[in-house]
């Protein structure tokens, strides 16, 4: 593991969090889950292709990792999946191709018993074909010895030339497309390992890594425990535990500590987190405050329009006193209170100059409302729901604003 690959542990109430700072971490965390599926699926039995006696073993690796993909990386479903029906299991993840049978009880190694959960026997659909020295490959059919390719550590056993596969893993890793890096048949969801492309193109190379960034990439996106750090150019990956059955489902909302510092909801990424409230709650209220913002945007709009005039700079003046003739202190302009127009023309208006009575047509656009008082009064028996909702915020959020 690289040295800039590290685990942080934080705690933070019912929930654990641990952050993950770089591929490396997150290679190891979807490998564990992938050991922990093989541990809790129990024996199985792979029929080699020697032709010798099936040997008892966990279940494969590429099983495992196919059958977290299909249950978006909840270890708990996929095992619970197996263990009611291993058939139905493996042929809803892709794997219809790999035959089950019961383990018999004299195998190799522990008993189903032993085990703890129940045991099957894995038998190859394509066993007879990996004994014959030549087969076909099913992509180009041309003769392909598959004792020595790649497609000899596929365990759904269908043969591919090495030359094929190999196009058939780049043009996938090029297209960002991780759920088609899988066995070339069409029906087949076998995942292409390591193992496999490390034959096909080599340990070091940039196939290796694109697959590597493909997988971390979609282990945190599905998986319902790990989530990406919300800061611009953080890049890492933040994991809650659980924790106990008291505690179910409140990790979802729990407020997740990253090392770059940023603190977030887990679930919604809202900075900051709203932990003890959860998601719905959080935004349904965050939803009714920008309303009443608004509406309180509004009423000053509107009370501005009843109670102050606008120079023609933009500037909006209140006359508390005095006569009608105002000096902007913005530009310096004169101008009639009660008409908006320039003051030198009231000299000459009719009926004779005054400094407290203008004859001048009013300018148009006045707007007048009653709905500023009355909406700092409790809501009529007619009024909706939201609105007695919103004035109900209002009196919480604002109690200076309703005692004016």
């Amino acid at each position: 593991m690289a040295q800039e690959d590290q685990t942080s542990l934080r705690g933070g109430g019912a929930s654990t969090t641990i952050v993950h700072d770089g591929s490396g971490q997150l290679l190891s965390h979807l490998e564990a889950h992938i050991q922990q599926l093989q541990n809790r699926c129990g024996l199985v039995a792979i029929a080699p292709g020697n032709g010798s006696g099936p040997a008892a073993q966990l279940l494969p690796r590429s099983a495992s990792e196919a059958l977290l993909r299909f249950h978006r990386f909840d270890l708990e479903a996929a095992a619970a999946a197996f263990a009611r029906a291993p058939r139905a299991a493996l042929d809803e993840a892709g794997l219809s191709s790999i035959d089950l049978a019961p383990l018999p009880q004299d195998a190799a190694g522990a008993s189903p018993a032993e085990s703890g959960d129940s045991a099957v026997t894995a038998l190859p659909a394509g066993d007879s074909a990996l004994k014959a020295s030549v087969a076909r490959c099913m992509v180009c059919f041309d003769d392909v010895d598959p004792a020595g390719s790649a497609c000899r550590l596929l365990l759904c056993s269908h043969i591919t030339c090495d030359e094929c596969l190999q196009t058939h893993v780049r043009v996938r890793l090029d297209e960002g497309d991780l759920a088609g890096v899988v066995c070339p048949e069409p029906s087949c969801k076998l995942p292409i390992s390591e193992d496999i492309l490390a034959l096909l193109v080599g340990s070091q190379s940039s196939e290796q890594a694109k697959l590597e960034k493909l997988k971390t990439q979609k282990f945190v996106d599905m998986h319902s425990e790990t989530t990406w750090c919300p800061s611009p150019g953080c890049g890492r990956a933040v994991s809650v535990a659980r924790g106990d059955q008291s505690s179910k489902g409140q990790h979802m909302f729990a407020t997740a500590t990253c090392s770059c510092g940023v603190r977030f909801c887990f679930s919604c990424k809202e900075l900051g987190g709203h932990e003890p409230v959860a998601c719905k709650p959080w935004r349904d209220f965050l939803t009714d405050l920008a309303a009443l913002q608004k509406q309180l945007e509004d009423e000053s709009h509107k009370w501005l329009a009843e109670n102050s005039k606008s120079c023609s700079c933009g500037a909006s003046i209140q006359r508390n006193g005095g006569c009608n003739h105002m000096i902007c202190t913005v530009c310096g302009r004169h101008f009639c209170y009660m008409c908006g127009q320039d003051w030198a023309p009231h000299k000459r208006q009719p009926g004779g100059f005054d400094f407290y009575k203008c004859t001048l047509p009013t300018a148009e656009g006045q707007v007048t409302s009653t709905d500023v008082a009355r909406s700092r009064h409790a809501p009529s028996a007619g009024a909706s729901e939201r609105e007695r909702k919103l004035w109900l915020l209002q009196r919480e959020c604002l109690p200076g604003y309703m005692a004016n």
